[in-house]
């Protein structure tokens, strides 16, 4: 894999991005950047987990039996996720909640793993995990920073902006919508002006 081709998998052709695939967690965990990038981390975790492990068994399982396995191997991964979290940080697994075991019906990672992994070699199976996990990161902190900045004044939870008046809408769940609309529309508009200075 190239750097030119690792770039794109984490900006240009970021599924996140691109289709909003695996976008429910984006919505719900991102009122601070803290969580997002614990989310991050796991996804990414369990991203490159699945996938290897795919890869691997890829010529033992048959193909009708193909997606339930997958799935199997997700969830697997996915609870081990959670346990490691509630054991380590309590707290985080407190703020993430029901979204960290729900990484299991994740389709950006299922997807990965079906059209990818599933035919692919394990070193390269790796490898698309992790740039697809740094472009879900990437797609993740954008829209955290969005709502922690002018929805807290803070990021990271440190104060950046004087005042005792921000705008409280954007922790919420409408607010969620809001900077996931910005952030895909400002990736939209850089991307278009990309294409006509190109062209």
């Amino acid at each position: 894999m190239t750097a030119g081709e690792f770039g794109r998998g984490i900006f240009a052709q970021n599924p996140v991005f691109r289709v909003a695939l695996g976008v429910c967690p984006a919505l719900a965990v991102t009122a601070t950047m803290a969580d997002a990038f614990v989310m991050s981390g796991l996804v990414m975790a369990v991203l490159a987990a699945s996938n290897l492990t795919v890869s691997i068994t890829r010529n033992l399982i048959t193909q009708r039996v193909r997606i339930p396995c997958q799935i199997l191997i997700i969830t697997a991964f996915a609870s081990m996720a959670n346990m490691l979290l509630l054991d380590r940080s309590p707290h985080f697994n407190a703020a993430l909640g029901i979204y960290v075991p729900l990484i299991a019906v994740n389709c950006l990672i299922l997807n990965r793993a079906d059209a990818f992994a599933a035919k692919n070699k394990p070193i390269a199976s790796v490898l698309d995990a992790i740039v697809v996990g740094l472009g879900f990161t990437v797609a993740l902190l954008a829209c955290s920073m969005v709502r922690e900045l002018f929805g807290s004044f803070s990021l990271m939870g440190q104060k950046v902006i004087p005042g005792h008046q921000p705008f409280l809408a954007l922790t919420t769940a409408c607010g969620a919508f809001f900077s996931l609309a910005l952030v895909l529309g400002l990736y939209n508009y850089f991307m278009m002006r990309k294409g006509k200075e190109k062209a």
